[in-house]
């Protein structure tokens, strides 16, 4: 009995209750259903939205439709340097004319002009860092977070004209066309409305419509090519309309009740969007990077024309040597779309045309013959010797295959490279793959130059000691380097050698700017047959 007692309760704690919560909860809806009915106009009645409601959904749709096309940049599918530019010029409002001023003075143009005439080029590059952080740092004002609240409304706003505007009033007109100015709506069930209300509400809920965000559109709409332009009083008209609407009439409260009702459910609470964008984080990350990747760019571009007179002494009026993809051509489409650049494209010229002009093949058979025949005083230093021509005669090897490197599929692929640019427009997440890429490229480009160089330091400076050790009358390092120069194989060898030296001198002067070598003494200008 106690059992079938405990059964008894059980079963009436749990339907028993349910039975008197169902209750108040009708009551709710009938009192929901009550509101919606003496609402003016009219948007409810029994189970089913008014026409009136369809009509509040058509002057929605009509109004946000022009900033549909106005907003468009800031669909997923467009350009995300556009979206970027505008954001940027949005936030930038909110300098004082003092931090503007500074603002300009760090634009690509001018830190180059300014670091032209520079006395002191790392003092004015820090100089330049703390201008940088100064300007970051007052994004933590009151004005800046009201700029970034705008702007979350900004996307908020472009989420609503971008609503299913048109699958909703389908509901209230199945033959709905957005082109018949004559198109009428009869009332429509509730429950087939759900989805759209739902997907409303949680737009709308989140923002209002005001003055700040007016001003926003009407700065953008002053800033995008002439077909998107919208008049400033037409702007003000549609936004006009647009919070009257979600104020007045289908607000918050009137949403949730047509969803609460539609659902048949009072205890239910619709979901609310919440913007997870940091617009000014992602500001101040722009405004770092393009910063740094400037600066790189500069140092490069200010060391290579201060490096003109150089070249012209060692190559003359001969042009520098392009390589495969590692180039200005491909280099142009990365600084106008990228915030990376190929940065070591200069030196690497230099190598291919001082390969091709100084260390040819007449070069590198004269080398393999002293390996070969030379009878070295010193066994350790035949080995080095031996070990510095190798490295210096597979740099052409290095080289070849670095160019390589950028073929379809290859690692290096430029193709990829290129096409992480054009879908960098479209998506960060493209462009920091971009980044990785050219970051490896140059790192590598980088350690050819600082490793290669060193190896023709350390070649030059044998030449130059065997070129004395061949004036002596007894050499000290290879006994017999006087006969492996005057033989008839190798007399023209080095003379050629001899003659070009004080443009190996001059190839590595230049490339000292770029790599870390020692002193570069200048050749003897002796002759050898002189000394003879």
């Amino acid at each position: 009995m106690a059992i079938l007692q405990q059964l008894i309760g059980f079963l009436k704690s749990v339907f028993g209750e349910n039975k008197k919560a169902d209750i108040p909860t009708k009551q709710q809806i009938k009192r929901l259903e009550q509101q919606l009915r003496q609402m003016q106009p009219p948007l409810y009645k029994n189970g089913e939205l008014l026409p009136a409601f369809g009509e509040l959904i058509f002057l929605l749709y009509t109004h946000t439709t022009p900033f549909f096309r106005l907003l468009n940049f800031m669909a997923p599918a467009e350009n995300i340097h556009i979206k970027n530019r505008i954001y940027d010029m949005l936030i930038q409002t909110g300098y004082s004319p003092n931090d503007k001023v500074k603002l300009a003075s760090l634009s690509y143009e001018s830190r180059k002009a300014k670091l032209e005439k520079s006395n002191n080029i790392q003092r004015d590059v820090e100089s330049q860092t703390h201008t940088l952080e100064e300007l970051i740092h007052v994004l933590r004002s009151s004005t800046f977070i009201q700029i970034e609240d705008t702007l979350k409304k900004l996307e908020l706003f472009y989420d609503l004209c971008t609503f299913n505007f048109i699958g909703f009033l389908k509901i209230f007109n199945p033959t709905f066309d957005s082109l018949d100015p004559q198109n009428s709506f009869a009332p429509a069930p509730i429950d087939k409305a759900t989805n759209f209300l739902l997907d409303l509400y949680f737009i709308t809920s989140a923002f209002q419509v005001n003055a700040s965000l007016a001003r926003a559109v009407m700065a953008i709409s002053s800033s995008v090519h002439a077909e998107k332009k919208l008049p400033a009083d037409e702007v003000v008209v549609h936004i006009k309309k647009i919070a009257a609407i979600l104020t007045k009439v289908l607000n918050n409260e009137t949403l949730k009740a047509c969803i609460l009702i539609a659902k048949d459910d009072a205890s239910f609470r619709p979901d609310t969007a919440f913007v997870k964008s940091a617009p000014l984080a992602d500001y101040a990350s722009r405004l770092r990077s393009r910063f740094q990747s400037e600066e790189q760019r500069i140092k490069v571009e200010l060391q290579d024309r201060q490096l003109e007179r150089e070249r012209k002494e060692l190559f003359g009026d001969l042009p520098l040597q392009t390589l495969a993809s590692y180039n200005e051509e491909n280099n142009k489409i990365l600084k106008q779309d990228s915030a990376v650049s190929f940065l070591w494209i200069t030196p690497m010229q230099i190598i291919k045309t001082f390969l091709i002009q100084f260390f040819e093949e007449q070069v590198r058979g004269l080398l393999n013959d002293i390996i070969l025949e030379g009878f070295f005083n010193n066994p350790e230093q035949k080995t080095d010797f031996s070990s510095t021509v190798y490295a210096c005669t597979d740099t052409q090897r290095i080289l070849n295959a670095f160019e390589q490197s950028f073929a379809k599929g290859a690692k290096n692929d430029i193709g990829l490279i290129l096409s992480y640019v054009n879908d960098g427009r479209k998506d960060p997440e493209f462009s920091r793959n971009l980044a990785v890429m050219v970051n490896n490229v140059n790192a590598e480009a980088k350690n050819f130059v600082q490793t290669q160089v060193s190896y023709f330091y350390d070649l030059y400076r044998y030449m130059l000691l065997l070129s004395d050790d061949a004036r002596k009358s007894v050499p000290e390092v290879i006994s017999n380097i006087k006969f492996l120069f005057t033989s008839s194989r190798n007399r023209s060898r080095v003379d050629f050698l001899e003659q070009t030296l004080p443009q190996w001198a001059a190839f590595l002067l230049v490339m000292k700017n770029y790599a870390v070598i020692g002193q570069v003494e200048l050749p003897r200008k002796e002759s050898r047959q002189a000394a003879e």
